[in-house]
């Protein structure tokens, strides 16, 4: 170079095959000057964790033998054997989910966090401190006000301003078990429950819903020491032969929360785990959009029996504990809102004491480790471990968790359409198509996204989220902040597309949207090439948040920008 010349200096650089950090040194030198920088690069993988918890109960000096996950990217591997007396929940892999869930409406928010209060409970591997924990659930409390309106009720996604009632219920269940944990949250949980005072007197009868959102309202002003018994008995009196189950078992529990355990009784008594489930399924079949409004379940109606029946009989259900924590231990999808409800039932009800002594050996790949303990045994496993076998040395019950986490090698990612196809288009500025492999530095275009239902008369679904994970070497511009406007033919493409919500972040769009099943829906975001390179393109993702059985993935590919 001469003096005086300015270049940019592209290069590659080979890294190993585990994540964590490389250095890169780099260095200048001329005739009178030399310079040398090392910097720091983190290295992650483009898939996923997957999450596996294995929960055996021995008896009478059974063994068990588990195998270890053997084809996994170095360096991301947890893998954690719990032993104990006394039996375990072992959903750490639910935990986990909740935790790290991508999205974050008044629902998800809340949920995310509300099982995390009762964490001992259900945690076997104890993968996060109590300073984590806690600075979880103050975040999320400082999120929930984002939602809070005026009136003391929220809103399902931030900015908006009508109030979401289920929403407005769950988040003060939330908030009345985290005060009695000890969390602060000044003048919202005041303002929450100012509101739902004055909305059990207010609210007229005119539906199911209007019953079953009263019913769970009541309960919680039990919950909260401020039960309104003059609401419980209007309620009891008029609506108790045509309420739904999950109504009678939150009725009943408020008047046991209300020191009238008799009448909780009376109330409940024709409730179990059965008809729970069968009042759902005759409720779903007659009208599938009852349980939009609650993002209910089946799952999720029973745990909110399993909960309230323990409040009022001081025992649990053993049929719907093991029926509700079977299914939590499977891999089986389920929503934010039945999974963190489960956990909250299960948490309530089970036993946490120390018994027996118990003692035994633990084989790992031929290396023996004698254990015993009156409480729990925790080994942390090596990454490459192969088998490991519990050899228990008592006669009693020996409970055993077997929990590894790690992310995969070779996931080969494909398409997917069900109930919606996904189709991506490129523009430049003056709404050309063009090639996404073509871009130079420095060039802004548009990515298209759109969402087509695959049955027009599937009828209106609710809370869908679309996802698109951006290239490192693409930027999005974001309108919001740079207050300007789509152009005109953008605007025209999306005119017939509502969107609840919008969240942009440095890397990824996701956009939120109710469908009447009538339509596609189209979504843009403007972006600009910066970056000259290969990079990663990842493939876009449709989920209805609260139904698995609408869902499409479209597979990424390969960008270059020149």
């Amino acid at each position: 170079m001469n003096k005086g010349d300015k270049e940019i200096i592209y290069f590659e650089e080979e890294i190993g095959d585990e994540v964590g950090s490389e250095e890169l040194t780099v260095g200048v030198r001329s005739s009178v000057y030399n310079y040398e920088e090392t910097v720091g690069m983190a290295v992650n993988s483009n898939n996923a964790a997957t999450q596996v918890s294995e929960t055996k109960e021995l008896k009478g000096r059974q063994e068990v033998t588990f195998t270890q996950e053997n084809k996994y990217v170095k360096g991301t591997v947890n893998s954690v054997l719990t032993i104990s007396n006394t039996m375990m929940l072992g959903l750490d892999q639910r935990l986990k989910f909740l935790i790290k869930y991508p999205y974050g409406c008044a629902e998800q928010t809340t949920s995310s966090v509300f099982p995390q209060l009762f964490i001992d409970k259900l945690s076997t591997i104890k993968d996060y401190s109590k300073k984590e924990i806690v600075d979880n659930i103050n975040a999320g409390i400082q999120r929930l006000k984002l939602f809070q309106l005026s009136d003391g009720s929220f809103s399902y996604w931030p900015g908006e301003n009508a109030t979401s009632d289920y929403a407005t219920n769950y988040i003060g269940h939330f908030l009345i078990n985290a005060k009695n944990n000890g969390y602060y949250m000044d003048s919202m949980y005041d303002n929450w429950l100012n509101y739902t005072m004055s909305r059990v007197r207010g609210t007229n009868i005119n539906s199911d819903y209007d019953v079953d959102l009263k019913c769970y309202s009541l309960y919680l002003l039990a919950l909260a020491g401020k039960q309104n018994v003059s609401e419980m008995n209007y309620m009891y009196e008029n609506y108790i032969k045509t309420m739904s189950d999950t109504s009678k078992m939150y009725l009943a529990a408020a008047y046991k929360l209300s020191g009238e355990g008799a009448t909780a009784i009376k109330i409940s008594s024709d409730v179990t785990a059965e008809s729970i489930k069968k009042k759902f399924d005759e409720i779903n079949a007659r009208d599938r959009y009852y349980y939009n409004y609650s993002y209910g379940s089946r799952l999720r109606e029973l745990a909110v029996y399993l909960d309230c029946y323990y409040t009022i009989y001081e025992k649990r259900d053993d049929k719907a504990f093991n029926e509700i924590l079977t299914a939590m231990r499977t891999k089986d999808w389920y929503s934010t809102q039945t999974t963190s409800y489960s956990l909250l039932a299960l948490s309530n009800v089970v036993a946490n004491n120390a018994g027996e002594e118990i003692k035994g050996k633990i084989d790992v790949d031929g290396v023996i480790t004698e254990w015993s303990t009156k409480d729990q045994y925790r080994m942390t496993l090596y990454e490459d471990a192969k088998k490991i076998r519990v050899i228990p040395e008592v006669d009693l019950m020996v409970y055993v968790n077997y929990y590894w986490e790690g992310i995969p090698v070779g996931v080969e990612q494909k398409n997917y359409s069900e109930g919606f196809t996904l189709e991506r288009n490129f523009y430049d500025d003056e709404g050309k198509k063009i090639n996404e492999n073509t871009l130079k530095s420095g060039d802004i275009f548009w990515l298209e996204v759109i969402a087509k239902p695959s049955n027009k008369e599937m009828g209106r679904l609710e809370n869908i989220a679309v996802t698109q994970i951006l290239p490192s070497g693409w930027e999005i511009e974001n309108l919001r902040v740079t207050n300007s406007n789509a152009p005109e033919w953008v605007e025209k493409k999306i005119s017939d597309t509502t969107v609840s919500y919008t969240d942009i972040r440095d890397d990824r769009v996701m956009w939120f949207f109710d469908c009447d099943g009538s339509k596609p829906y189209t979504f843009f975001v403007k972006l600009t090439a910066v970056t000259k390179g290969e990079f990663e393109f990842a493939g876009t993702t449709l989920e209805a948040m609260y139904d698995h059985n609408f869902r499409a993935f479209k597979k990424g590919e390969k960008v270059k920008v020149e």
